[in-house]
């Protein structure tokens, strides 16, 4: 090995002196012949050097570091070149301090020591480790996927979240883009995303994915943030990935059997339509059965007209209860006819006064002067029995129904405006109950949709209302109100619209 020249003790010295550097001179087994004041203060040493020890065995470290020590002064001594490195310097058994040491030959067999004081940016620099290694394992171990991407796309650090639902290691992704290991266009995709937020701070939508997994194909809901540096210029982007397979699973799961009870629950309200069907029908028909056979007997002319006559009435209530029937598919076996609105609201709201509780209450707003629609008059006073009926139940027969009539040129209903119509008589019908539950307000037309409790109804008075409606050319809707309560408003074509 190549030895250095050694440099001039005295000159050295000298220097060191001047500039009021920490240092000592010692012979070659390192025991001090002169020390600086700026090197006793450093070290906590006595100012006058303590013969026969090596200066780096009088701090307070213990043995195995001092004899460590020994070995690396024994092997500067033999190699005869300068020596540099970081002195773990005990003051005091709990008060340690970090030297930056060098020891360099001179020309007269001696070695000069210097220490310079570096405790600050090594305890610095260890925080900066400490704080690298605590979050480089934090972000390993976070349960949602991490990426950092360089500008052009390659993955340059990933955690293992991801990995490990591919039997693959992080490392095989370095190097690579997101589009190479997934497909997809992710690549096109996290630049978008990250381009998003750039322009709109609070963006964050994020991106649904579908990726194959050793376990079948999982879905993830992904976000891209751009990562910039001190001087504000993007360096990188952060790509994440949250897991969302179980929940889909269970939000899938969740729809099918939701769609299975209502399946269900239409199949036992039918049951239970049916049955009461067939227990009007036969009240009606048994005594037509008997009549007749009494026809078929010896019976006298005025029997005989009596008991047709009965034959008669029971077959046209049969009638009238299934063309009610037929209604629930939207159909009315009664032909439209122009009617005068207001005097069947006032009719029907009449009776609906007269059969109320002690606490419920009927409020009308209804035009003073006629209000004409071709309507169904028995179908369009189902309409109102039904609706006067329903918010009467959700309030449990407490409260206030709000019901007004009006003729309405502006905020039509989208199937109204859509066919280019202008002019409507809408029937509103407010409550004071709880709502409509979010879950069912799309279902809320449909045969057999209710909320009611078991034995109080099957759901077929809101679809009765729709099927009159539609067959007549309006429609229904139904809305929470923001305090308290629904409405239900009820579409008629007024005559200008025909």
């Amino acid at each position: 090995m190549t030895s250095h020249p050694a440099p001039p003790a005295e000159k050295v010295l000298e220097v060191m002196e001047q500039a009021g550097i920490g240092h000592a001179l010692t012979d070659p087994q390192g025991v001090i012949l002169y020390q600086s004041e700026a090197f006793s203060r450093l070290g906590g040493l006595s100012s006058t050097p303590i013969a026969g020890i090596p200066w780096f065995r009088l701090d307070n470290a213990s043995e195995e570091r001092k004899d460590m020590r020994a070995l690396v002064w024994q092997q500067f001594i033999s190699r005869k070149v300068p020596w540099h490195g970081i002195v773990h310097w005990h003051i005091t058994e709990e008060k340690i301090h970090f030297y930056e040491g060098t020891g360099t030959h001179l020309d007269d067999g001696s070695i000069v020591v210097v220490l310079n004081d570096r405790t600050s940016k090594v305890l610095a620099d260890k925080k900066v480790e400490d704080t690298i290694s605590f979050y480089s394992q934090v972000l390993r171990d976070l349960p949602i996927a991490l990426a950092v991407t360089d500008l052009e796309g390659r993955v340059t650090y990933m955690n293992d979240f991801l990995p490990e639902r591919l039997d693959l290691t992080a490392n095989s992704f370095v190097g690579k883009t997101l589009s190479d290991s997934f497909g997809n266009g992710l690549t096109e995709l996290a630049e978008r995303e990250a381009q998003n937020f750039m322009r709109h701070k609070d963006y964050n939508e994020g991106v649904t994915l579908e990726l194959q997994q050793k376990d079948g194909v999982g879905t993830w809901l992904a976000f891209a943030r751009p990562l910039f540096d001190a001087k504000g210029e993007r360096v990188a982007t952060l790509n994440l990935a949250i897991d969302r397979s179980e929940s889909h699973r269970l939000r899938e799961e969740h729809a099918r059997l939701t769609e299975a009870m209502y399946e269900a629950q239409k199949i036992s309200a039918l049951n239970d339509f049916a049955g009461n069907l067939a227990h009007e029908l036969s009240n009606i028909l048994h005594p037509v059965a008997f009549y007749a056979r009494k026809l078929t007997g010896d019976a006298t002319r005025a029997q005989c007209t009596e008991y047709s006559q009965k034959i008669n009435k029971g077959v046209m209530t049969a009638g009238q209860i299934l063309r009610r029937t037929l209604s629930l598919a939207g159909r009315s076996t009664d032909s439209p006819e122009p009617c005068d609105l207001r005097a069947i609201l006032e009719e029907t709201l009449s009776s609906a006064r007269d059969l109320a509780p002690n606490g419920l209450e009927y409020e009308a707003h209804l035009p003073t002067t006629p209000m004409l629609a071709a309507v169904s008059r028995s179908g369009f006073s189902q309409i109102l029995l039904n609706l006067l009926n329903n918010a009467a139940e959700a309030m449990n027969y407490a409260g206030t129904v709000t019901i007004s009539l009006d003729h309405v040129s502006d905020n039509l209903p989208g199937a109204f405006a859509d066919k280019g119509m202008t002019e409507a008589i809408c029937l509103r019908i407010e409550d004071e109950g709880p709502g409509i539950d979010p879950a069912i307000i799309d279902r809320l037309f449909e045969a057999f949709v209710t909320t009611k409790t078991p034995g109080r109804g099957v759901g077929l008075g809101l679809s009765v209302v729709k099927g009159l409606a539609t067959s007549w050319g309006g429609l229904v809707t139904a809305t929470s109100l923001p305090e308290k309560g629904a409405a239900f408003s009820v579409w008629i074509p007024s005559p200008s619209m025909e």
